[in-house]
């Protein structure tokens, strides 16, 4: 099949020999099938033979190579001049990796899981909380986890200290939260409510407007969740 894309001998020697040789037939399969033209599968195919060769060359498996390492790959890349663009553009070899590690991961390559950071794998644990013990739905959760990523982020550690998040803490998170809304506070309670504790809007109305020392029992009770979750 790969010999009505390549007629040389020692071009067809190097794909077939290289990392991407065993899964080239496929590939080929699921290019075909998408009726991509004989210039992009030539393309493809050499894109393909070179992003395996690189992940092997850093020592990577293709079993395990996941998105990160992909990114790190496309990293390597010059971007081109482009006034549309501030830091330019992405060349045509570099915007069709995507496509291709898509496709490589349809024959069992190139789609590891991508370790969690200990911040992550604590959203991760909330939003599981979320689910199974409040039966929230999966918008609100989002909204949810993302106002809790951006708490975390403000405490500028990769892993988080809990013992930091303290009442005064809270406040001024949730006050700066409050003050980039463009509508109405009140419509995003439901969401700001997260970090006070509970799942009642009304308490966090109420709590806008309260002292950092009416904060500390809500600080106390997060921290305390987040610290026993890192326990289990």
């Amino acid at each position: 099949m790969i010999e009505h894309y390549f007629q040389r001998a020692d071009v067809l020697i190097r794909l077939q020999s290289g990392p991407v040789g065993p899964y080239l037939p496929g590939f080929l399969r699921a290019l075909e099938q998408r009726r991509f033209s004989h210039d992009s599968i030539r393309r493809y195919v050499r894109g393909a033979d070179t992003l395996c060769r690189w992940l092997d060359g850093q020592g990577i498996a293709l079993v395990e190579a996941n998105q990160k390492h992909i990114e790190a790959y496309v990293c390597h890349y010059a971007r081109l001049p482009d006034n549309r663009y501030i830091q330019g553009r992405l060349s045509k070899a570099a915007s069709s990796l995507p496509r291709i590690a898509t496709l490589l991961g349809e024959q069992g390559i190139l789609c590891g899981c991508v370790p969690l950071s200990k911040p992550e794998e604590w959203l991760a644990r909330f939003d599981n909380h979320l689910m199974r013990v409040h039966g929230i739905s999966r918008n609100s959760r989002d909204n949810y986890v993302r106002y809790a990523r951006g708490l975390i982020q403000s405490l500028q550690m990769n892993d988080p200290d809990w013992s930091a998040l303290d009442a005064q803490h809270i406040s001024d998170f949730v006050c700066r939260a409050a003050a980039k809304l463009k509508s109405d506070v009140r419509v995003h309670l439901p969401q700001l409510s997260v970090y006070l504790g509970h799942l009642e809007p009304a308490h966090t109305y109420w709590y806008l407007s309260a002292t950092p020392e009416l904060l500390s029992e809500a600080a106390r009770s997060f921290a305390a969740y987040a610290m026993k979750g890192e326990e289990q």
